[in-house]
Parts: structure tokens; C-alpha cells; sequence
């Protein structure tokens, strides 16, 4: 939808993403599919901004990747979720990860949590679903 107002692709590409693409034309930005996005596959229609409870503290988008060799992702997935393996927040930016809320602010997030250190640099929003949910 962005390139209708835009000129390129570039403004849907992080700038400071270095991983392997992953067959993907833009990467380093995901939006989150475990709660807002909705999944085709498996039935489940994206969200209304309505039933979203907290949006000022629930992700949209954010910084992500995934991988100990990183990949790209559009997928954001919360920790529940069993594909949060391949969703993860980067922390690229000096450990802090950009991330878009429902109510469209935007900030640099520095606390992580469920990190590994075998992907430096990746985590989750909170310990549990609570950043990522419609409540």
C-alpha cells in the first residue's frame, strides 16, 4: 500500500538491515501476524483497529529478523507463537529495535526479553504475548 506514495521501494527497507534477504524484495521491517495481520491460511481475518484494547502498547511494526545467520522477516510473531522462531525483534540500532504501535507512535524499544545467544541481538517485545495482543 506505501507505494502508491512513494517514489521507490527503498522506504520499505530498513537501510541498516545486513542479513540475508530470504527471497523477500523488502525486509527488516515486520508487521505483527500473530494478533493484527490476520492469517490466511489458517482462517483468521486481520483486526480492527476496535478491537484492539491497548493500542498506544500494542506493536504493529517493528525492526525483525530471525536466525543465527540473520534472515529477513515480515513476520512479526508474538512468544506464543509456535513460529516466533522465524518473527523475532533486532535490535539493530545501537540494541534498540524501532517499533510502530497501534495508535501509529512510534519509538526506539531497548529492553528485551527471551534473547538467545546464538542471535545476538534478537528477542521479543515482553516475556510474554502482552506487546504483542489485542488486549
Amino acid at each position: 500500500m506505501v507505494g502508491v506514495y512513494t517514489q521507490s521501494g527503498a522506504v520499505q527497507s530498513c537501510p541498516s538491515f545486513d542479513g540475508e534477504p530470504a527471497g523477500r524484495p523488502f525486509t527488516g521491517f515486520a508487521y505483527n501476524a500473530t494478533y493484527i495481520g490476520g492469517d490466511s491460511i489458517a482462517g483468521i481475518a486481520p483486526a480492527l483497529l476496535s478491537s484492539i484494547e491497548d493500542p498506544t502498547d500494542t506493536a504493529l511494526l517493528a525492526d525483525s529478523a530471525y536466525g543465527t545467520q540473520l534472515a529477513g522477516s515480515n513476520f512479526l510473531r508474538a512468544p506464543s507463537d509456535p513460529f516466533f522462531a522465524y518473527g523475532k525483534v533486532h535490535f539493530r540500532h545501537n540494541r534498540f529495535a524501532n517499533v510502530s504501535y497501534a495508535d501509529l507512535h512510534a519509538k526506539a524499544v531497548g529492553r528485551r526479553f527471551l534473547t538467545v545467544t546464538s542471535e545476538p541481538g534478537l528477542g521479543a517485545l515482553s516475556p510474554d504475548d502482552s506487546a504483542y495482543d489485542l488486549k
